[in-house]
C-alpha cells in the first residue's frame, strides 16, 4: 500500500528535523563552535550557513553532508 502524500510529507519533515539535531549534536560533541565547523568544511561555508542548517532555514546538500569533518 502506498503512503499518502500527507504522510510522506510528514516523514520528510521528521527526517529534516532529525538531521538538524544531528548536525548540532555532532558539532557539540566534537567541541566545535559553528564558526570552527564551518572552517573545517571542505566546501566554503561560513558560520551563518551552519546556523541555518541547525535551525532548518536551509538544508545541507548531500555532498556537504558527506564531507563534514
Amino acid at each position: 500500500m502506498k503512503n499518502s502524500p500527507g504522510k510522506r510529507k510528514r516523514q520528510i519533515e521528521k527526517c529534516k528535523v532529525q538531521m538538524q539535531r544531528c548536525i548540532r549534536q555532532m558539532r557539540i560533541e566534537m567541541g566545535l563552535s559553528q564558526r570552527e565547523l564551518a572552517a573545517k568544511m571542505s566546501s566554503k561555508v561560513d558560520q551563518s550557513t551552519v546556523s541555518n542548517w541547525e535551525s532548518g532555514k536551509t538544508e545541507m546538500t548531500s555532498a556537504q553532508l558527506l564531507v563534514v569533518v
